[in-house]
């Protein structure tokens, strides 16, 4: 199969990575999906029947496994008046499928990770290419997009980006068998990276209470319109605020004003420590539900490092 070369990334889809890269060090150098050769339209085209019935098939026996008549509203992708699996083979999308051994069985999969077209934000799907063709593994469809796979092709990032009215991204750090199931990162979409990001994360403990914030400067006031908007109280760029003795890593610093700022993610079972979370259940689209936006800065004075 003669292949065709990766297209640049989006603005959108650069975003991503740089903050993926941020909340995820050891991943960096994981090979892109985005990079790897996208599948040539005359392939594409060759292969749409039996990609389809592979998709429809798996669709079926996820839903005999599971009792269910149909899929829930947030998992599916196929409407009577829009079918994704019909819109995905239009000329327009021929970018956004890629040629990669994603399980590295030395087979060729096919993987399309884009919009999700008949629904809000993104999909993807996997064909796993075999000795007999090409077949899609359960769930059918994750509505993320997918950014790298590990070499050994068993772990994968990937990210279900916030849209329309949706001011939180959300981050996974997951294995190839489930993309959402293991590491959860949320953070505002606004959120300001650091311009340090360390090649490993450092655990921390806080020695009072602290206040995650969007960006590395100190703005408490009230403001009414984002209160408004979300329909609880907004200070400033806070977004979480935690007693003290909340733990968690530090993954990246800046210095701004003199003062020195660290990037962190604050652990996930630190909720009991949670005093104000002005965004928590606003994510219509969170996995879990028992999270919220836990990445952003602190005070780097107000943490104390703690060795392994």
């Amino acid at each position: 199969m003669s292949l065709v070369p990766a297209q640049a990334a989006t603005q959108e889809e650069a975003r991503s990575l740089a903050v993926s890269d941020v909340l995820y060090p050891a991943s960096r150098n994981w090979p892109l999906i985005s990079a790897s050769p996208v599948l040539p339209a005359d392939k594409r085209v060759a292969l749409n029947d039996e990609l389809e019935r592979a998709y429809r098939a798996a669709l079926k026996k996820e839903l005999e496994q599971t009792g269910r008549a149909a899929l829930s509203a947030s998992e599916n992708l196929e409407w009577a008046q829009c079918s994704f699996i019909q819109r995905v083979f239009e000329p327009t999308e021929a970018t956004t499928f890629h040629v990669v051994d994603v399980d590295k069985d030395g087979f060729s999969d096919i993987v399309y990770t884009g919009s999700a077209l008949c629904s809000e934000g993104s999909a993807t799907v996997i064909w796993y290419g075999t000795k007999d063709g090409y077949v899609v593994k359960q769930p059918t469809s994750w509505q993320v997009l997918l950014l790298r796979v590990a070499p050994n092709g068993h772990e994968v990032i990937s990210v279900k980006q916030g849209c329309c009215a949706m001011l939180a991204d959300i981050y996974f750090q997951d294995t190839v068998d489930n993309f959402r199931r293991d590491s959860e990162i949320a953070l505002l979409a606004k959120t300001v990276l650091p311009l340090k990001k360390y090649s490993h994360s450092l655990q921390f403990k806080a020695k009072r209470a602290v206040a995650l914030r969007s960006s590395p400067e100190q703005v408490d006031a009230y403001d009414r319109i984002q209160s408004e908007y979300i329909e609880r109280a907004v200070f400033g760029n806070i977004v979480r605020k935690y007693l003290p003795g909340t733990t968690g890593t530090v993954v990246g610093e800046t210095t701004k004003n003199n003062r020195r700022w660290f990037f962190v993610v604050m652990g996930e079972k630190n909720n009991l420590l949670v005093t104000h979370d002005p965004y928590v259940g606003y994510r219509p689209h969170t996995v879990s539900g028992a999270d919220t936006v836990r990445a952003g800065w602190v005070p780097a004075d107000q943490l104390t490092l703690v060795q392994k």
